[in-house]
């Protein structure tokens, strides 16, 4: 996803200098929910500690 949160942030000034319309304002609402989701999803993998059960030895 940050792959696609790049390319869409790198696309919607391009956009926006190559055509006429507010078509690039798509990429732009797009990138802001990608990064909306990008921010949630770290914040909740933080807040979660993962246990790792201890290797059992029988």
């Amino acid at each position: 996803m940050w792959i696609g949160f790049t390319v869409l942030a790198a696309y919607a000034p391009l956009a926006a200098r190559v055509t006429d319309d507010a078509s690039w304002l798509f990429s732009v609402a797009i990138a802001s929910l990608l990064a909306v989701v990008l921010i949630a999803d770290d914040a909740e993998s933080r807040r979660v500690t993962r246990k790792v059960p201890p290797p059992s030895d029988l």
